[in-house]
């Protein structure tokens, strides 16, 4: 007589990231990663669809190992439509729910522990401006909120020249910045931010697109207006005071690039610039 106790354990499964793809749980590179699940024991009917994920993620490439029957390989991806749908950090889960395979004595899989990633995604920047304000605004309209972009990551250049920016208006936080910009030289320009110079939540920047501009300065057609009193020749007769006049510009203008030439010891200061919501003329 030769009697053996029946098989009764479930068989358990066990995900792993075997391959050391991830880093803090957050996936070194790319937006996919392929993940271990090895059984207990041998298993007849374990597949796909026995793998459940949350709704950020999907699974493909199912495949056993060297035919083993107790160790599978799946890859589990970040699909590029969720990652455009998301703001910031992207979490995964990944699990076998129990009764989806048996081993060969019928025996139904327990529930795995659910294997957890985070994927970050790498952040971008758009550079634009319209190029009709003056001094030039240019905006930068990043991916995902960061801190760490600066006016020392824009780069600026004149004939393949580094333009310093010191002096150029630099604002804005999070997902949008602005730099006001006002060319010295005459030229083709280019103005791109380079990959690797900011980061969201440690993961650094794609280069930006490059935009170029060519800048001609244009010659201005001004009109003075004296506002100061007058007598009935048209003649100023208060000469120990200031004399009020109104700069009349068809371009926009800028105080640091006007210049004016003045008889004597006289000199003009104190221009006070009336805004114009269309950016099309000066008035000072």
């Amino acid at each position: 007589f030769n009697w053996q106790r029946p098989d009764t354990v479930a068989p358990q499964v066990f995900i792993s990231d075997e391959d050391d793809q991830l880093e803090n749980g957050i996936i070194k590179n790319e937006n996919s990663i392929k993940l271990t699940f090895k059984t207990s024991e041998d298993v007849t009917d374990f597949e796909q669809g026995d793998i459940s994920v949350n709704e950020n993620c999907i699974v493909s490439g199912f495949t056993p190992v060297n035919a083993v029957t107790n160790k599978f390989t799946a890859n589990i991806t970040v699909p590029q439509n969720v990652i455009d749908n998301k703001t910031g950090v992207i979490e995964c889960e990944v699990s076998v729910n129990e009764n989806m395979f048996q081993d060969v004595a019928n025996n139904k899989n327990l529930a795995s522990d659910i294997f957890k990633f985070k994927f970050v995604p790498t952040p971008t920047i758009e550079i634009s401006s319209n190029l009709n304000t003056f001094p030039l605004r240019f905006s930068f309209q990043i991916s995902h909120s960061v801190s760490d972009f600066s006016k020392d990551d824009i780069n600026v250049t004149l004939n393949d020249s580094v333009i310093d920016l010191s002096s150029s208006n630099f604002t804005g936080n999070n997902k949008l910045y602005y730099l006001d910009f006002i060319p010295s030289n005459k030229g083709t320009h280019k103005i791109i931010v380079e990959s690797n110079k900011f980061s969201f939540n440690g993961k650094s920047n794609s280069a930006s697109n490059e935009l170029t501009f060519d800048f001609q300065p244009s010659s201005a057609k001004a009109n003075i207006v004296i506002m100061s009193e007058k007598n009935e020749n048209g003649e100023i007769t208060d000469y120990n005071n200031p004399i009020n006049f109104r700069l009349e510009s068809n371009i926009p203008l800028d105080t640091d690039t006007i210049n004016f030439e003045t008889n004597g010891s006289g000199s003009v200061g104190n221009l006070i610039s009336e805004e114009d919501s269309n950016n099309e003329t000066s008035k000072f």
